[in-house]
This record gives structure tokens, sequence and C-alpha cells, in this order.
């Protein structure tokens, strides 16, 4: 078992699901792409860190925090329009 399913598994769906909306958030204010702005350690120096089950987590939460983005992305917009429509 890998990916989010294990991140979950060992810390807990709420903190995995709070990992995804912070960087997400972040991810936001500094108009970062969570494609390439979510790496390990690995992916600049010679080094094994985070690990390699941590590592391999890394595609699952750059995937989760792209839906969250764009989920937060249509609630502001959807919340926009019901301000211009008045409803």
């Amino acid at each position: 078992m890998y990916g989010r399913e294990l991140w979950k598994r060992i810390r807990g769906a709420e903190q995995y699901n709070a990992l995804v909306k912070l960087v997400a958030e972040l991810a936001d204010i500094y108009n970062l792409d969570a494609s390439t702005a979510i790496s390990g350690h690995r992916d600049h120096n010679d080094t094994t860190c985070p690990g390699e089950h941590l590592y391999e987590e890394l595609p699952d939460l750059r995937l989760d925090v792209k839906a969250e983005m764009t989920r937060h992305e249509f609630e502001q917009k959807l919340a926009n329009l019901h301000l211009v429509s008045g409803k």
C-alpha cells in the first residue's frame, strides 16, 4: 500500500486532507503549479530524503492538491456569480 492510502493509514485522513488544503492554499497565494512546486529533497540534492515511501506519495499529493485548487477556484467563481446575480 502506497500513496495517499498509506499516508492516511499511518498519519490519518484528517491530517492528509489538512495537508492538501494547506499546500493548495499556499500554491494559490504564491501562484505555484503543484506539478512542479511539490518535490522531495532528492529532486534537488543527492539525498534519500524524504524516504522511499513518502517520496512515492508525492504524485498523489500533487494530484490531490491540484484537485483542491480546482475545487476552490470553482467555489470562488460560483460565489462571485451569486454576488453578481444578487441571489
